[in-house]
């Protein structure tokens, strides 16, 4: 053990692996820089949406006030619309106006709890004027309501916010109105819903807290590199002491080759732990110091059936085509045949999707580690065997673009450092077969770099 803790040391003072730890504190910050800029401009995209909703109220308002002034001054007659019409329009556009005018309130003061049961309640009255137009229209037959998504919930969310009954829609009420569609609109509804009921502020780069900042850059950034560093950590680990005849020493005591190849995965494991999770914890406590470390409560997208074998077909192709939607920090594949992703979709707390996520990523790590000690088993030369290192790193990235109908699928290795979406269900694999495949992949090659270091004569070296 002495040993093992000796070799840990000396791979963290090398200069690899001090520089690849640069390199992902000064991605975090790019990335963190990034966010910011996204911020702002987040912010003033939503406070424009939510002036132009309040616009828009006033000016239905203001045409119904003057309906009811020509229609008190003409006493009836001549009068476009009758009074029990003026009056409904006049109750509806009273009650948006006020709901809008909150929103833009407490956006700009960033009340959060107010914003949020405000735009729960503008969530819950566009899923009524869906609900009213499809059953108007009949052009779909499985549209969900509010209390059949929720279910036994529905009670309690009722109780935060103040849900308005939609039974009759106003004249031209799609007009302009911009409505999403009926299954963002309902997880859109329930995510502010939570958000409500856990007392969290909106997530993503409104509100850009460590928890989140981590989760961001779980999806967007580490994926890219996170193969080629552990490759870079590991692929040397037996090169060098091939060269200076550290294996024939450690040989020749009474240890098997099984043992003395499984410490050096386990070293290149370690190493490669330390090296993302370092960098990513000291951005988490830097941000937690400076803007605190609430946050972990924020709802995030899970795949139900992560425990499923395998995905349809039709999924599959939808996968390859559909566009994302974003619903706070997660993200969902919309779907074609209308309320899919409300079927396959639910929300858990950030924290249990962080601990999903960092389960399936040192699995990634294990099996990129044991590819890096085959490679350097198989290749003598260190600079030659980073050369393939980097050469299998740029064949398994474009897997996908090599093989697109086996992109995300369970085969596509590489893809898997993006445990993300892997979770939304957002790949072709599910969860239980991509850790599947995972983990036959690592008992592969450690059969392999087994069998390798069993046929070659490093006593002699």
């Amino acid at each position: 053990m002495t040993a093992f803790w000796l070799e840990l040391k000396s791979t963290f003072r090398s200069f690899i692996f001090l520089a690849l730890i640069l390199v992902l504190i000064a991605f975090q910050a790019v990335q963190f820089v990034q966010l910011r800029k996204a911020g702002l401009f987040t912010e003033s995209q939503v406070s424009q949406e939510n002036l132009a909703y309040l616009r828009k109220s006033e000016s239905w308002l203001r045409y119904w006030q003057k309906q009811e002034t020509n229609f008190n001054e003409l006493g009836g007659t001549g009068s476009r619309y009758s009074l029990e019409t003026i009056e409904f329009h006049l109750d509806w556009y009273e009650y948006e106006e006020k709901l809008a005018r909150g929103i833009v309130r407490s956006f700009a003061e960033k009340d959060w709890p107010q914003y949020n049961r405000l735009r729960a309640e503008k969530g819950l009255l566009d899923w009524g004027i869906l609900a009213a137009f499809v059953d108007w229209t009949n052009i779909y037959n499985t549209f969900v309501t509010p209390q059949q998504y929720f279910g036994e919930k529905w009670a309690e969310y009722e109780s935060l916010v103040n849900s308005r009954e939609v039974r009759r829609l106003p004249e031209s009420v799609l007009q302009g109105r911009g409505l999403s569609s009926a299954e963002h609109t309902a997880l859109t509804t329930s995510y502010y819903l939570q958000l409500l009921e856990k007392g969290t502020p909106p997530g993503g780069p409104l509100c850009l807290t460590p928890w989140a900042f981590l989760f961001i850059f779980l999806r967007e950034s580490l994926p890219s590199v996170l193969a080629i560093f552990v490759l870079l950590v590991t692929v040397n680990l037996l090169s060098r002491e091939k060269k200076f005849g550290a294996i024939k020493t450690n040989l020749q005591r009474p240890k098997s080759r099984a043992r003395f190849l499984a410490r050096k995965i386990s070293l290149g494991f370690v190493s490669s732990f330390f090296l993302v999770s370092v960098p990513q914890f000291l951005f988490f406590l830097l941000l937690g110091i400076t803007q605190g470390f609430a946050g972990a409560n924020q709802p995030t997208l899970l795949n139900r059936d992560i425990l499923t074998w395998s995905t349809s077909s039709d999924y599959a192709y939808l996968l390859r085509w559909s566009r994302s939607s974003t619903v706070g920090l997660s993200q969902y594949v919309r779907s074609v045949w209308g309320n899919g992703a409300l079927e396959r979709l639910d929300f858990i707390p950030l924290w249990q999707s962080l601990c999903l996520t960092l389960a399936v990523l040192a699995l990634f790590l294990l099996f990129c580690s044991v590819l890096g000690t085959l490679i350097s088993l198989l290749i003598g030369n260190e600079t030659a065997a980073q050369v393939v290192a980097a050469g299998i790193f740029a064949l398994g990235s474009t897997f996908g673009r090599l093989w697109p109908k086996e992109a995300g699928s369970a085969w596509d290795l590489f893809a898997k450092a993006r445990v993300v979406t892997l979770l939304e269900g957002n790949q072709a694999a599910t969860f239980l077969k991509s850790v599947v495949f995972l983990g036959a992949a690592v008992f592969f090659l450690f059969g392999l770099s087994l069998l390798t270091f069993r046929k070659q004569d490093v006593i002699s070296n």
